[in-house]
């Protein structure tokens, strides 16, 4: 339980609001489809083969592969849900974050049998919620990152340079807020829940060992996304001012050729490529996507798909290019999210969500030993 002190900006444990009208998941449908809204966030369940997304109308809408619909009677909204920014599902399944203004709303979904779980493929996503508020006052949260174990839960704002991890099993902040010098851009658990990268607008970034709360500073102008390989061995980044992306190899025996290494996408008159928007590698480290920043050129419309073979270093093949849904009106299509679902047998599946607000799933099939 939340601690009291944490009073003025605590709510009761709320329930949701159940959206059982038909319109509600039908207006659901007709802002993905005409883009009168972008997309807030999209989210996959941990096991499940369905996803969640958060639209400007500040309700969580989910939708189920299998069924191919949406939920009518799962959407969360709450007084508390003011300007949401993202959304998280934490490992463990039960518990659903979003990130708004003055803190997090943390749902917990209940299972209605006591003795049922709720990752089992065959049961249909529970409809029984509370909510929890985590306060951050006067802040709006930017973005969220659950650890690997499901315990944690960092949070950090918009135009903030500081972060809080919350020990969500015992209702608290597990640490004071930490500091990484400057506005953040993104934080990323790696797999093993051992390191937390936060990357910053600054000049460097920062790696916290998780065990102590340490921090090592590293510098990097200008970043604009990273992430880890499977065992938390690799990490990629990129930053806004070069075609080039770095990869930093932590594995013993790669440490004297970690300097050499990088992917260059500078464009070509052939190859289209400039400097990275996104990257997201895939959960078996077999595909790494990539968006462009908007340069004035067609490169922004395109993902750029990677294949990734291993021996003692990552090596990565250009595939090919993913073009999503045309622009209406001759304006510009782009990705602005890219989600791989957590598990995937047979290769990857991935999710885009398209500036005017179309999403789309890209399977990728391959030897995913």
């Amino acid at each position: 339980m939340i601690l009291k002190h944490l009073g003025p900006y605590l709510s009761a444990w709320s329930p949701f609001s159940y959206g059982g009208a038909a319109s509600l998941a039908f207006n659901a449908d007709e802002n993905l489809k005409n883009g009168r809204s972008a997309i807030r966030d999209f989210a996959w369940h941990p096991v499940l083969p369905r996803y969640a997304v958060a639209l400007p109308d500040n309700r969580i809408y989910f939708r189920n592969l299998q069924q191919g619909g949406w939920d009518q009677q799962l959407i969360l909204t709450h007084q508390f849900q003011a300007n949401v920014n993202c959304i998280k599902w934490s490992p463990t399944c039960n518990l659903f974050a979003v990130g708004c203004d003055h803190g997090t709303c943390l749902w917990t979904f209940v299972a209605s049998n006591p003795g049922t779980r709720l990752n089992r493929l065959d049961k249909k996503l529970d409809r029984t919620a509370w909510m929890q508020f985590l306060p951050c006052p006067g802040l709006r949260i930017r973005g969220l990152e659950w650890s690997p174990c499901g315990r944690y839960l960092a949070s950090w704002a918009v135009g903030c340079g500081t972060f809080v991890v919350w020990d969500v099993a015992k209702g608290r902040q597990g640490s004071t807020p930490l500091s990484a010098g400057a506005d953040i851009v993104t934080l990323r658990w790696s797999p093993d829940g051992g390191s937390l990268f936060v990357g910053t607008a600054g000049n460097c970034f920062r790696i916290w060992k998780t065990f102590d709360w340490t921090s090592t500073a590293w510098m990097k102008a200008n970043f604009s996304s990273a992430c880890w390989d499977k065992r938390g061995e690799v990490l990629l980044l990129a930053s806004t001012a070069s075609t080039k992306i770095a990869i930093i190899n932590f594995s013993p025996k790669a440490q004297a050729l970690q300097n050499r290494m990088s992917i260059d996408l500078t464009p070509t008159q052939k190859v289209p490529g400039g400097c990275v928007h996104q990257m997201e590698w895939s959960p078996n480290s077999k595909r790494l996507v990539i968006s462009f920043r908007d340069d004035g050129r067609r490169n922004s419309e395109l993902i750029a798909v990677f294949g990734t073979t291993w021996r003692i270093l990552p090596t990565f093949q250009p595939l090919g290019f993913i073009r999503g849904p045309a622009g209406q009106r001759g304006v510009k299509n782009m990705p602005i999210l890219m989600r791989f679902r957590p598990h995937c047998k047979g290769g990857a599946l991935l999710a885009v969500c398209w500036a005017q607000g179309q999403i789309t799933l890209y399977p990728m099939l391959f030897d995913s030993k």
